[in-house]
């Protein structure tokens, strides 16, 4: 009687997703780190609590306290759906960062500097949380991943004050805020690209396997 052939096996080898997907939104992440700590000058003092005026538990709520509310709030959103839903969770995000960014360098009083900090968290944490979510499913060499890209958050969490201090000690603090415009749209472009190229590969058709080594034909029936 007739062999028949093994049944091929479609479904993918390989599970989770590339490093390159956590370009977009990890770099959007560590910007969002760096605005957490910009707000102070490497000696501790806030160039953006004098500018505004603010007393320092005002400052403490609305600087930090409010940001980082924001942040927690949005952070398991941006777990939940930011590998299923890449560009649909980091793109607002970063709009939101964006928009949080520029009402902080413009902000005339506690007011406009508080919506800032919110707006700016809140992307932050979902940026933070769809890359914690893209680390947890990358494919190959997760650990080294994982680590450079925590590496890179408190790096950036560090150097904010220093780099604070430089430019508010040059021009002003509304300037360190400015300053992060091109990177935050930088890191919009970066993500839309590889959203793109997410849906290009899943649209793909899948290229049919070959079944190994053909079956000889059946001999003459007796």
């Amino acid at each position: 009687m007739p062999v028949a052939p093994p049944e091929r096996n479609d479904a993918p080898s390989n599970e989770g997703h590339p490093w390159w997907t956590l370009i977009g939104p990890g770099f959007a992440a560590i910007i969002g780190l760096f605005m957490l700590t910009a707000v102070y000058r490497a000696d501790l003092i806030s160039p953006v609590q004098m500018g505004l005026g603010l007393s320092g538990p005002e400052f403490l709520m609305m600087g930090i306290v409010a940001y980082l509310i924001a942040a927690a709030i949005a952070f398991p959103l941006g777990f939940r759906l930011g590998v299923r839903f890449l560009m649909a969770v980091t793109l607002p995000a970063i709009g939101v960062m964006f928009i949080g960014v520029l009402l902080i360098a413009f902000s005339g009083g506690a007011g406009m500097f508080l919506v800032g900090r919110v707006l700016t968290g809140l992307g932050a944490g979902a940026a933070i949380g769809a890359t914690t979510a893209l680390v947890r499913g990358i494919k190959e060499q997760r650990n080294i991943v994982a680590a450079v890209v925590a590496a890179l958050g408190v790096l950036a969490v560090v150097v904010a004050p220093f780099i604070n201090q430089v430019i508010s000690g040059a021009l002003s603090f509304r300037w360190t805020f400015l300053a992060a415009v091109p990177f935050l749209f930088a890191a919009l472009i970066a993500s839309a690209v590889i959203g793109i190229v997410q849906f290009v590969v899943a649209k793909r058709p899948a290229q049919p396997g070959p079944y190994g080594m053909p079956y000889p034909s059946p001999g003459p029936q007796r």
